[in-house]
């Protein structure tokens, strides 16, 4: 029964979560009426990471193993370099931090909105399988003093 008591912080957590479109904020400044000008970019090569950034291997779309992968799917999840959007709200990456272990696993940390809120949220995401038998791990952080969450199990969703 202790994977069934956190079940109900789990749905609740992925409730309150947003399907809330990641938006492009536009550059400021510069002289009315001139041409945008793109942001200077760091002296970094084009594809090296960046703090902040969730693994490229996690981006998509992913739903519950009989989700619909529709937007108004419960357990979806779009998973971008940035941010993630859940079914009502939407959390932008404050840290990661990727697991050393073979398994390639992934501590995201969130600051999410969502129906008029805002809260923290950290889960870590996992891979397991390839191809159409590819899945997604979401194991959420237990609360202080509640036992740890069941973990979440996604698939893929195309393209």
């Amino acid at each position: 029964m202790r994977g069934v008591r956190g079940l109900p912080l789990l749905a609740l957590a992925l409730v309150l979560a947003g399907c809330g479109q990641p938006s492009g904020t536009p550059e400021a400044g510069g002289e009315p009426g001139a041409p945008a000008t793109p942001a200077a970019t760091p002296a970094t090569a084009p594809d090296a990471p960046t703090a902040n950034t969730i693994p490229a291997r996690f981006h998509g779309v992913w739903d519950g193993k009989s989700g619909t992968c529709q937007p108004d799917s419960d357990l979806r999840l779009d998973i971008a370099p940035q941010t993630i959007d859940f079914y009502e709200s939407s959390g932008t990456v404050t840290a990661i931090s990727e697991d050393a272990a073979a398994d390639g696993a992934a501590r995201i940390s969130l600051a999410m909105e969502g129906e008029g809120d805002t809260w923290s949220m950290s889960f870590t995401l996992s891979l397991t399988g390839t191809g159409p038998g590819e899945r997604l791990i979401v194991q959420h952080e237990a609360a202080e003093g509640e036992p740890e969450p069941e973990a979440l199990t996604l698939k893929r969703c195309a393209a």
